[in-house]
């Protein structure tokens, strides 16, 4: 909104409840500087006009010093939301602790833990809710199950802040972490950004619509992603390392995948040493199971294989359904070989290459609803 007077912005301030009721919401884009760069932005316009030199009208002057000190306190708010990925958000006012909830505090803030909604082999995950200034955000919550299982914690907050030292566009296919802590007991935990409407693969295939697989124009934007991701991943000599379909989550509504469970990745295997930390028999490459070098081919092998999965095809004997086209299928084909020395090396290469054969099969590329409703 643009203001005549200092007066009107005055009124809006005092009606104001949150600071986007000031600065507006602009939690469009993943990118924290981004959001940051945005709000300062709309910050320095409002200042101006509370700026009480410019008014000579000694009524205007105690208007205009009311009127910041308003907007200085939703301008700080707003940093602290950004901060953690809660500006724009749907906030509520904290009353009390619901039952079976329980509080704990680390340096960033206080969180109330909620129900548990994922259990894994090694952590769990619980719903939860970041507090400031009694108000809260929706988190994710990861703790592990036990001490001795820390390192994957350590691990994972590793790889993720690497990702956003310099975060480029792909960055919107990684979970934002948020805070890390230990329990009094020792485990660690991690706590994300908590991500609305998303749905792991088997979770799609769960779906009535989807018991026999996707259709293949719906595999090939969830591959495109996840390639993506792997890109930018392997640039920073990360290996994600146990690949499979609990850790890639579509977001239907804007076709957007995030790669998450990043536990068991690895870092510059040549330089220091680190190896392939876990076995899935359906979908870690055969190499894994032998402790073989540790190559990006795995991380293709593992996400070929979750795309012949998605399709409805057979795991155990890698085979493709029969209605997906050749060039497709073939093209699956030569993520998934056996010696990785012999598959596909670069998810850069196999994404310009999968886009390019998308306009041969089907011409140019068409936005497809998904509906998991």
């Amino acid at each position: 909104m643009t203001y005549e007077t200092v007066h009107e912005l005055y009124e809006d301030l005092q009606q104001a409840v949150k600071p986007e009721d000031i600065f507006g919401s602009f939690n469009e884009t993943f990118d924290l500087s981004v959001q940051g760069s945005l709000l300062e932005e709309k910050y320095r316009e409002l200042l101006a006009i509370v700026d009480v030199t410019k008014y000579a009208d000694l009524y205007d002057q105690a208007v205009a010093e009311a009127a910041k000190i308003i907007l200085d306190k939703y301008y700080v708010q707003a940093k602290e939301w950004i901060a953690i990925a809660g500006y724009g958000e749907a906030r509520h006012v904290v009353t009390s602790v619901r039952s079976g909830q329980e509080k704990f505090q680390t340096e960033r803030g206080e969180y109330i833990l909620g129900e548990a909604f994922v259990q894994g082999d090694h952590a769990t995950l619980y719903e939860g809710e970041y507090v400031r200034n009694n108000e809260a955000v929706r988190v994710a919550i990861k703790i592990t199950d036990s001490a001795a299982n820390n390192s994957l914690i350590t691990r994972e907050a590793r790889t993720l802040e690497a990702f956003y030292e310099d975060p480029a566009d792909e960055i919107k296919h990684f979970p934002i972490l948020l805070d890390q802590f230990q329990t009094d007991d020792g485990r660690s935990g991690l706590v994300f950004r908590y991500a609305d409407n998303c749905f792991d693969l088997y979770t799609v295939r769960e779906n009535f619509r989807y018991k026999n697989g996707v259709h293949r124009k719906h595999m090939v934007w969830m591959l495109n992603r996840a390639l993506s991701a792997l890109t930018y991943a392997h640039a920073y000599e990360r290996l994600h390392g146990n690949i499979e379909p609990s850790h890639l989550m579509i977001r239907p509504r804007d076709h957007n995948m995030f790669l998450v469970g990043w536990g068991h990745s690895i870092f510059a295997p040549k330089k220091t040493g680190e190896n392939f930390s876990v076995y899935n028999s359906e979908f870690s490459a055969p190499e894994v199971k032998e402790r073989g070098v540790a190559l990006r081919s795995a991380d293709i092998y593992s996400l070929g294989m979750c795309m012949v999965y998605i399709l409805g095809g057979n795991v155990a004997a890698k085979t493709i359904p029969d209605d997906v086209e050749d060039e497709l299928a073939n093209f699956l084909g030569s993520m998934i070989l056996e010696s990785p020395f012999q598959r596909a090396q670069s998810a850069l290469v196999l994404k310009k290459q999968l886009n390019a054969m998308i306009v041969r099969l089907w011409g140019p590329k068409k936005f497809l609803v998904f509906e998991m409703d």
